[in-house]
């Protein structure tokens, strides 16, 4: 997951590898691979630095969307590496709710490179309180705390049997939002007809016009960014952020 326990309470990972300790991820690669990593916020020459590091070392390296591709393929990771200070990426957020894949700091590379294997995560889990630059715009500020969302993660995925339908403006695109909610539990429903008791829409202004259709009278209409901090503090919380 990405929000990570603190060394201090880490019980959930493993010692020698740094893989979690419930197991590599379910993907083809994982089980050929030492380890299946992705990186976000990293300069195009950092992230040709370290992916070659990685793949000589035995692991697989997950692009996670960049470039235009998906990010479906997130869900196989066994790592995830921000780079400091972090930032709240669609890979992030896709990455956020996965409890076999530990969310290290960009320490963990050097550390690997070092020691020249792949080594232990604990030292190097994000924990503790976390936000955007203050200075940054209403919508795009966030904040969350990555040891309770780690274990939070842990506990169980936080979209477990919720529904929700996404409109066309919002950002990320409906398209990776359907990752992002599918990795958290959830299920996006589309369709013209009607929708399952208790879906939650997911929209913007942009959208405005859609959401106000009878279809969704009664239904909770939350703010596309109000849904991403959700994900980052691993909480549905529909009574906040909603679009009046």
């Amino acid at each position: 997951s990405a929000a990570a326990a603190a060394p201090s309470s880490e019980g959930s990972q493993s010692a020698s590898q740094g893989t979690p300790a419930s197991g590599a991820s379910t993907g083809k690669r994982a089980a050929k691979t030492a380890a299946v990593v992705c990186l976000s916020g990293f300069s195009d020459q950092d992230t040709a630095r370290w992916s070659k590091l990685l793949k000589a070392k035995g692991g697989a390296v997950e692009m996670g969307g960049s470039g235009g591709g998906s990010m479906a393929g997130i869900s196989e990771c066994s790592h995830f590496v921000v780079q400091r200070p972090l930032k709240r990426t669609g890979k992030l957020l896709a990455a956020m709710s996965l409890p076999s894949c530990a969310l290290v700091h960009e320490e963990w590379l050097v550390a690997v490179e070092t020691a020249g294997k792949f080594v232990d995560v604990t030292p190097y889990l994000l924990h503790g309180a976390m936000a955007s630059d203050p200075k940054a715009a209403p919508k795009i500020k966030w904040s969350f705390d990555a040891t309770v969302s780690r274990e939070r993660a842990l506990a169980g995925p936080c979209f477990a049997g919720r529904s929700f339908y996404v409109t066309k403006s919002t950002k990320p695109s409906p398209k990776d939002l359907a990752v992002i909610i599918g990795n958290a539990g959830g299920a996006v429903v589309g369709g013209s007809g009607a929708l399952p008791a208790g879906t939650v829409v997911i929209s913007c202004e942009e959208d405005r016009r859609d959401f106000s259709k009878p279809r969704f009278s009664g239904l909770p209409v939350l703010r596309d960014d109000h849904l991403l901090t959700c994900v980052m503090r691993q909480e549905l919380q529909t009574d906040e952020g909603r679009l009046a």
